[in-house]
């Protein structure tokens, strides 16, 4: 079966052999699809084409649409019937108590909630989906269980994981959270399984995000699930995360020295982080913030602890080697201030079986302008230096950095 992932589902939780065991499944199963919405006009049309062929039912919350999206609606009402259903919930700023509100109205064996501003990834079909739901549908650890969806951002290479949107509709599993809301279980944990379908989503492009403002809306609401629960990290690192563009770098240090460190007054990391399952991400983000913000020694410290957690996580190898060539880029500079001092106080010096006019110190001064990014000045001094020196080495080099800077001189032309 292609649409899961093993690697990702509780091995000592489910029985692969039983869960996965039925080859003759007759594909019976339905399938109720929910959507949150207000004011998407831009998209619901798109969303609704997209799923109509796999939904047994649609089910539509509006939250107080002023635009469009409800003529919208009707338009496709009387076009795909009582397939479409509109029921209205008076917005109270919370996301989770909309979702809880469409599940109510759900009558299929499995309820799939996708958002008004992403669409299905038509490149699965039915048939695929259906033939996976049929398959596990009467085990009962599903009751245990949610699905999460490969969840794209259109025009970016990005790929959201771990993220449940699939699950049975038995009536024990509920939403909490007023946005990035949580699906929960109650009384008991929830075990996430990672699928390969696929949704596409449009709504946190840039332009969209500035348009609907909802990097301050989700930060106000995170706000309000904070103060109810004030200790989970989850709504912690959804703060931070969300906030990167607007949240100055001391919040962030005061809400990670509070939440994360074991010992608040330790300026150290290591050794010194609570056991959650949010504290890789959250240290993950404060990492990024403390290099945006030009704090190496702290960035370097958290690399140096998230590389020993997760050594194949890509963007921890990025931000290491970036500091790394920063300290390069620190060293050139160091040395060119060196390298210049010394040609200044040793211009009349004629020591040297090299060069007795100092022109290998030349070539050293052009090679560091060049490694920090000054090609004209370099390529002033690369010039100048042309069979100056009896040295072939010295000289083919020099040939060299002439043609990386030439090249680069019409490239930029």
């Amino acid at each position: 079966m292609k649409y899961l992932e093993i690697k990702n589902i509780n091995k000592d939780l489910i029985n692969y052999d039983n869960f996965l065991s039925n080859d003759d499944c007759d594909f019976k199963t339905s399938l109720s699809i929910c959507i949150i919405i207000k004011n998407e006009e831009k998209f619901i049309e798109k969303c609704i084409k997209s799923i109509i062929n796999i939904a047994d039912e649609i089910i539509i919350v509006d939250t107080g649409s002023t635009d469009k999206t409800l003529s919208i609606l009707n338009s496709l009402k009387k076009m795909y019937g009582n397939k479409i259903n509109v029921y209205h919930y008076a917005w109270d700023e919370n996301f989770s108590k909309a979702r809880n509100y469409a599940m109510k109205f759900a009558t299929s064996e499995w309820i799939l909630f996708i958002d008004a501003d992403e669409e299905w990834n038509r490149h699965f079909e039915k048939e695929e989906l259906y033939g996976f739901l049929s398959t596990i549908a009467l085990n009962e650890i599903t009751k245990k269980i949610a699905f999460a969806l490969k969840i794209k951002d259109y025009g970016t290479d990005i790929m959201h994981m771990g993220i449940p949107r699939l699950f049975r509709n038995d009536k024990i599993k509920y939403f909490f959270g007023n946005v990035h809301e949580e699906l929960r279980l109650k009384e008991e944990s929830l075990t996430i399984i990672q699928l390969n379908f696929e949704i596409i989503h449009y709504g946190y492009a840039a332009n969209i995000m500035k348009s609907k403002n909802k990097i301050k809306r989700n930060l106000s609401l995170l706000e309000k699930v904070r103060e109810i629960e004030p200790d989970n990290l989850r709504w912690i690192y959804f703060f931070i995360r969300d906030g990167k563009d607007v949240i100055d770098y001391e919040t962030v240090t005061n809400l990670v020295n509070k939440y994360i460190k074991k010992d608040i007054g330790s300026e150290r990391f290591e050794d010194n982080v609570v056991d959650n399952k949010y504290t890789y991400a959250i240290l993950k983000e404060f990492c990024n913030y403390s290099m945006k913000n030009g704090n190496i020694k702290v960035a370097k410290e958290l690399v140096d602890m998230l590389s020993i957690m997760n050594k194949d996580d890509m963007d921890v190898f990025y931000y290491k080697t970036l500091l790394e060539i920063d300290q390069i880029r620190s060293m050139n500079n160091m040395l060119l201030k060196r390298v210049i001092t010394y040609r200044k106080n040793n211009f009349e010096n004629t020591n040297s079986y090299i060069s007795s006019s100092g022109y290998h110190i030349d070539f050293l001064l052009a090679i560091l302008l060049f490694n920090i990014g000054k090609y004209n000045d370099a390529k002033k001094y690369f010039r100048f230096l042309e069979n100056k020196i009896k040295d072939d080495t010295i000289n083919e080099l020099v040939k060299i950095y002439n043609g990386m800077l030439e090249s680069l001189g019409e490239k930029q032309k």
